[in-house]
């Protein structure tokens, strides 16, 4: 698992270097060996969605303090496919730990480490927000509500408050998002972690994708062998006393920077949103584009395949007129539709004349002289082939 370097990266030209857009590589041997991998991958996911229910249930039983919870789900969940590592030891007399963020399970690996509470945003049952390890403080009621309630909380609590600043998603390759400071107004001391991901060659499957869900992500969790997430403890800041929470969320954010070799960016949470509402619009464009152009190539006929086709019904119904033969494989495209469509009925024997008066009506209408020509084409083709059988019959 390569580390990051000390040193600080380029800046970031564009918001979508944050993200990774694959769920996989595009380079040929990755993707064989990813293939050759997969009906193994399905056969553990099968298991662990089975074993992850066993999990779920006793991190609802066991209560959230106790040691013997953090090594038994810790068990299962390697068993899962979900290696934590942790990175020297977490500094007790700070009560909030801010993190980076670069997949769905960020909050459940800190959790079986260092048991914590992360602030609930979404509108979920009180007990599934408990079994999830989340807690309200007023999020929803606005900001000053969140940082008033976060004080009290770790005031009095036992457990940590895990704050994730940036608020989305990155691929923890290129750069972090602005962190947003109501955290640092929160304490006057904070305890940053570096949080990075790392999985086999072999299985190289991107833990979050723009745009994604946290469903797929799991999901791509337990296909994968093993997913090793590892936990970099960084010494805990301290806010001096000319700093206000803007400063000093500017300073925490620009040393987790610098440890992990990223480039601390000026694109915020709503960026990122937008960009994965960009990238979803993109691809549902291109996925109607696809269709529209499949859909094409079935149904688009030439105009002499379509009269060689009204020939051959023709030879198999000599009696319905080939105008309506004609007609009828305009909309159908096909022999055998055609050809049910008279068995049935459904087709009149006579064309009809609507088309002429319609022309007749109407003579700036090309459309209307394209169907006059038409119509008369056919009914001399009609004709003309008449009297040819009636002189063949004649002959005999």
């Amino acid at each position: 698992m390569a580390s990051h370097s000390s040193k600080q990266r380029p800046a970031v030209n564009s918001i979508d270097e944050l993200f990774t857009i694959e769920r996989w590589s595009s380079v040929w041997w990755k993707s064989l060996l990813l293939f050759i991998y997969s009906p193994i991958g399905v056969i553990l996911l099968l298991l662990r969605v089975i074993l992850g229910i066993h999990v779920f249930i006793a991190a609802c039983i066991l209560r959230k303090t106790m040691f013997l919870r953090c090594a038994v789900l810790r068990i299962m969940c390697t068993l899962l496919g979900i290696v934590i590592v942790q990175e020297s030891k977490r500094d007790k007399s700070s009560n909030l730990i801010v993190a980076n963020h670069v997949s769905v399970l960020d909050h459940m690996a800190v959790d079986l480490v260092e048991p914590c509470i992360l602030p609930s945003v979404w509108d979920i049952p009180n007990l599934l927000r408990w079994c999830l390890g989340y807690t309200d403080l007023g999020a929803r009621r606005g900001r000053q509500t969140l940082i008033d309630q976060a004080k009290i909380f770790c005031q009095t609590s036992p457990m940590p408050l895990l704050a994730l600043p940036e608020g989305a998603m990155t691929n923890g390759q290129r750069g972090m998002l602005k962190f947003s400071s109501w955290s640092f107004d929160v304490t006057d001391s904070v305890q940053p972690l570096l949080i990075s991901t790392w999985r086999p060659p072999f299985a190289q499957v991107a833990t979050s994708v723009l745009g994604g869900s946290w469903w797929q992500d799991t999901l791509w969790y337990l296909f994968s062998p093993f997913t090793i997430i590892r936990l970099r403890w960084l010494p805990s800041m301290t806010r001096q006393d000319s700093e206000n929470a803007e400063d000093f969320c500017r300073r925490v954010a620009q040393a987790m920077a610098e440890e992990a070799g990223l480039a601390l960016t000026n694109y915020t949470s709503q960026d990122a949103v937008e960009a994965a509402k960009r990238h979803i619009g993109e691809q549902e464009r291109l996925r109607r584009a696809a269709a529209t152009r499949q859909q094409a190539n079935r149904t688009v006929v030439s105009s002499a395949d379509l009269d060689a086709m009204a020939m051959r019904v023709k030879e198999l119904f000599p009696a319905v007129s080939l105008l309506v033969i004609r007609d009828d494989l305009d909309k159908t495209k096909s022999i055998d539709v055609t050809s049910n469509n008279i068995l049935e009925g459904v087709l009149k024997q006579e064309p009809t004349t609507s088309s002429s008066k319609k022309a007749a009506t109407n003579k700036n209408d090309p459309a209307s002289w394209r169907a006059l020509y038409e119509e008369r084409k056919w009914n001399m083709i009609e004709e003309n082939r008449q009297k040819y059988i009636k002189r063949k019959e004649l002959k005999l």
